[in-house]
């Protein structure tokens, strides 16, 4: 079949996902969603949030009954949304929360959790479904968190082991910089043809509000009731906001003062889900406080503005956080109130991979746009 031919039928695919109107994004992503049909390499694919690397997997799903995909995700409120679409799109998938769940014989993606991916038990049931699926994908979600969160999630020091069976590879991401690229090839023994399609992260349709340095938590939170305050004036029924701590104190502090939901990895499991629950509802709770554990799990179209109360981690997690903005194309507000007293540790070998002291850097000691220190940290390294 010709490279056209496919493209035709990748296009059809989309439309009876999406809508009949729908066309590819980018180059970048018709070229991963036609190398993922053919199955012939890995892939390693960083396209800006929005830019539709779902249909990557779920395109080869929808045209390929024989097709079995394994979606491995590093946050459940991300497993959660993959579940959410691929109902949506008609693909029949299963969610796997325990390592012991047997696979559903018609389930042709499996979504489930770095933690549990990599237990001995759930790659068994990988290769007894791979008797009846000679075809399959291994996707790995915001493929980013392998080298961003590997200093303090053992899983994510084990993800090569879900290589079991001999079929082909693909990373998602939007914020993977160049010097983050090599480490990740290593840690998932990617092969060494890999493709790697790479677009511009830049989003147009955010715009970066940087407020000046703020020590005292107290004002802080003062400063994130007014921003907060003024947003809600011109909110629509369905326009939400964020506001992203990195510290669970903080968030605790801005949530009992505020009366805003927040969403943390310490909450129990129902906890979670009903906090996310009430914000897609809206209403009071429209808006809600959270940390980096639902950076990567938010897909609601309009969310009008985020907030970071204090110094974000770094600039691939900040880029990520604020990507959960502007998801419907509208223009929206991404502040950031900084705490002076954060400076960026580096860890050891690390070479600044993840752009911490970048964001330091553009924050505190430059004079340039913030917008093209960002992008520059992320797409450039």
């Amino acid at each position: 079949m010709s490279e056209d031919e496919i493209e035709q039928y990748a296009v059809s695919a989309m439309r009876r996902m999406l809508n009949k109107h729908v066309d590819w994004t980018s180059g970048g992503q018709r070229d991963a969603v036609i190398a993922s049909l053919r199955a012939e390499r890995d892939i390693v694919a960083i396209l800006p949030t929005g830019s539709g690397k779902s249909m990557i997997p779920a395109v080869p799903l929808s045209l390929m009954p024989q097709t079995i995909a394994y979606i491995i995700c590093p946050l459940i409120s991300l497993a959660h949304d993959w579940i959410r679409r691929l109902r949506v799109w008609h693909i029949p998938s299963q969610y796997i929360e325990d390592e012991a769940t047997p696979f559903s014989s018609i389930a042709r993606a499996i979504v489930v959790t770095t933690d549990i991916a990599i237990r001995q038990r759930f790659r068994h049931h990988m290769l007894e479904k791979s008797m009846n699926c000679p075809r399959g994908q291994i996707i790995l979600d915001e493929g980013h968190y392998i080298r961003t969160t590997q200093e303090y999630r053992e899983c994510m020091r084990e993800q090569w082991s879900i290589r079991c069976l001999p079929y082909q590879f693909i990373v998602l991401s939007a914020t993977i910089p160049p010097p983050m690229l090599e480490g990740i090839k290593h840690d998932l023994m990617l092969s060494t043809t890999a493709l790697v399609v790479r677009e511009p992260s830049n989003r147009p349709e955010l715009r970066y509000v940087i407020r000046s340095a703020i020590e005292s938590s107290q004002n802080r939170l003062t400063e994130v009731a007014n921003i907060c305050k003024a947003e809600i004036r011109s909110f629509m029924p369905e326009d939400r906001g964020l506001i992203f701590v990195s510290r669970i104190s903080d968030g605790a502090s801005i949530s009992k003062a505020l009366g805003y939901d927040f969403y943390h990895a310490q909450l129990e499991k129902e906890g979670r889900k009903k906090a996310m629950e009430r914000w897609v509802a809206g209403g009071k709770h429209a808006i809600m406080v959270c940390t980096s554990a639902i950076a990567a799990g938010v897909d609601y179209g309009a969310c009008q503005f985020t907030v970071h109360s204090g110094t974000p981690f770094n600039m691939v997690d900040f880029v990520q956080q604020c990507g959960r903005a502007g998801r419907d194309g509208k223009e929206a507000r991404c502040y950031i109130i900084p705490d002076r007293s954060t400076m960026p540790i580096l860890a050891r070998n690390d070479g600044d991979e993840s752009g911490r002291a970048a964001l330091y850097s553009a924050l505190f000691c430059s004079s340039s746009c913030f917008r093209k220190s960002s992008v520059s940290a992320v797409h450039l390294g």
